[in-house]
């Protein structure tokens, strides 16, 4: 459970489920094994393994998010209970790891890639049957042909559908639990980003599953009040008819059951208006939280390192319009560093994307194990440079491992580290309303770049003793800390966000005040302009309105009105939250994306002068 939240958000295990289901296919399999249980969220370890009944296989699904804990619990499981299989999965588990099964000698099995038909021979293994191998490594040194598709997805059955989670749920419902569920519309990936083991895992023709299939999924979410409903297709909008089917019945399915209640997905690479319009069928619904438009870089060098294509700046500014119209929030995740990336071209990303009204949501660049980039020669190729450090929201029992990429040849390591303070100034402020007014006001009235302003911003508060610098003195040599993950925003930033938001909002608008008095042009709207600022964020959470008198259109001149020196009034509407135990801090993690932190204003309305 996130720091600050009242509530406990489960996702069901889509892919165990999926692959359980498909060995039940097999007659043999499902006479001879009995599904005990599936754990769905950690528990300490000693307890799990206490709890179970001499178990003939015990099967893990690993990432980044679960896999020191999944290997732990294996060796416990496999110290009591000598005789059980254990059998290792997911995207953690590298085929190009060739010394996976050499240092963790209690483990039988490795899965890789695809897991239903190997799953399915493991089980076969199991029980004595004479299996031909494809994808699969065994301390026995079984031979192993290379991993293979299934070609016909519609032959696995859903695992919602055939009841496998109705015992998950019934062993965790209760009041204060809220179940997320993942879907398959299609499966497979036809990019080869070298950051990213999706395309390297599914590359090759996308399959498709039928369309009754999809529907009777998402009626079940439905049913059974799913709160949040994952798409896992890799690039969602890419069929548009079949795509705007989907989202045309979520709809109609929230409208009748009131869930599932939100939708996410991973959208299109190349997105086209059709995309922005599937995207709006959620939006006006209330159904999503971020629209994403996939922009990784402009430097051509960088694009041709990490293997990605960019649409054209025309296509870009149509979608823009397009969301504009249909009032979408833009969004798109922006890695740090690439690949040929420098703090120049960074920095111009990032400003071009403020400059166009999308929020730019960093992400430290993560080396994952079957991605391209987790290659040898790639790496000296590039001179990568990267530092494995603990993921701090997964330390409870044990820490899970991230390899965070920190420099390249065209980056040092320095130059990361304050870049990436930078990018998360940026995320931490500019994203969720403490500074985006501010400092779109010294951009248009002085030529302030959002980039040197918000690099100013934090170099301040790190070397004052302002309240605001509690919050940024502790990031300083977050490389030399191994805390870089800190910087990755959402429910790391609540803490800060309910301090600086809530708690204590006069004391940081004060040390904006002298910040911009201190570091920036001076200018006669400083206090219109933070009175603006101030209530431009719900951070109330009641209803009500707020009067803002200012001696010129200021808001009307950030977006482009040429500014008049006449008294004018902005209403600013607060409204109710809809979860009244949430605090500032969860609002904004949750509609960063979304911007539905935002007021409602009023604008313009000129102020009576006698």
């Amino acid at each position: 459970m996130a720091e600050g939240a009242k509530k406990e958000f489960l996702y069901l295990p889509y892919s165990t489920g999926t692959i359980w289901a498909y060995a039940n296919t097999d007659d043999r399999i499902k006479q001879s094994f009995t599904l005990k249980e599936m754990y769905i969220k950690k528990m300490p370890i000693d307890e799990l393994v206490a709890e179970l009944d001499d178990p003939a296989m015990f099967g893990f699904s690993s990432y980044v998010w679960n896999h020191q804990y999944n290997l732990e619990v294996a060796r416990q499981v496999k110290k009591k209970f000598p005789d059980c299989q254990i059998v290792f999965g997911g995207p953690s588990v590298s085929i190009n790891d060739k010394n996976f099964m050499k240092e963790n000698t209690y483990i039988d099995y490795a899965v890789y890639l695809e897991g239903e038909i190997s799953f399915r021979d493991v089980l076969l293994d199991i029980l004595g049957y004479d299996v031909e191998f494809f994808g699969v490594a065994t301390q026995k040194n079984k031979p192993s042909g290379k991993p293979r598709r299934i070609q016909d997805l519609d032959i696995i059955p859903s695992p919602y559908t055939a009841g496998y989670f109705d015992h998950v749920i019934e062993r965790h419902k209760g009041p204060n639990v809220l179940f997320n569920a993942t879907i398959e519309t299609n499966r497979g990936c036809p990019f080869q980003c070298t950051f990213c083991d999706w395309g390297q895992t599914t590359a090759g023709k996308v399959k498709k599953f039928q369309m009754c299939r999809v529907h009777e999924d998402l009626l079940w979410c439905a049913q059974n009040d799913i709160d949040l409903v994952s798409n896992a297709d890799a690039n969602y909008g890419a069929f548009k008819e079949r795509d705007m089917e989907v989202a045309k019945y979520f709809v109609k399915l929230n409208k009748q059951y009131g869930a599932p209640r939100q939708f996410n997905s991973s959208w299109h690479k190349n997105q086209t208006p059709e995309v922005v319009s599937i995207a709006e069928e959620f939006v006006k619904h209330g159904l999503i939280r971020k629209y994403g438009v996939s922009f990784q870089s402009m430097d051509d060098k960088v694009l041709k390192a990490i293997k990605r294509k960019n649409i054209t700046l025309e296509q870009y500014d149509k979608i823009l319009e397009m969301a504009r119209k249909y009032k979408v929030a833009v969004s798109s995740d922006v890695m740090l560093p690439l690949p040929g990336q420098t703090v120049q071209s960074h920095l111009d990303e990032l400003d071009f994307m403020m400059e166009k009204d999308v929020f730019p949501i960093h992400c430290p660049t993560t080396v994952l194990p079957g991605a391209e980039m987790h290659d040898p020669d790639y790496r000296k190729q590039w001179g990568l440079e990267t530092q494995i450090v603990d993921m701090p929201t997964t330390t409870k029992y044990v820490p899970e491992k991230e390899e965070y990429l920190i420099g390249t040849k065209h980056m040092s390591t320095a130059e990361y580290h304050d870049l990436m303070l930078t990018s998360w100034t940026m995320q931490a402020f500019l994203v969720v309303g403490f500074t985006d007014i501010v400092s779109k006001y010294f951009y248009k009235k002085y030529k302030v770049k959002y980039t040197e302003f918000h690099d100013l911003l934090w170099r301040y508060f790190a070397k004052g003793n302002h309240h605001t610098s509690k919050w940024i003195k502790p990031l300083i040599g977050h490389i030399e800390k191994k805390t870089t993950a800190k910087l990755s925003g959402g429910v790391e930033a609540i803490p800060m966000h309910d301090d600086l938001g809530g708690i204590n909002r006069d004391l940081f608008f004060w040390d904006l005040k002298n910040f911009c008095k201190d570091k920036l042009p001076e200018t006669q709207d400083l206090d219109d302009l933070l009175a603006l600022q101030y209530n431009n964020q719900n951070y109330t959470g009641t209803a009500g309105d707020v009067k803002v008198s200012c001696q010129s259109n200021l808001l009307e001149y950030i977006d482009g009105i040429e500014q008049v020196y006449q008294p004018v009034t902005y209403i600013f509407k607060y409204s109710d939250y809809a979860d009244k135990t949430a605090s500032i801090g969860v609002v904004l993690s949750n509609g960063r994306y979304s911007r539905t932190w935002k007021n409602k204003v009023s604008r313009h309305i000129p102020v009576n002068v006698v």
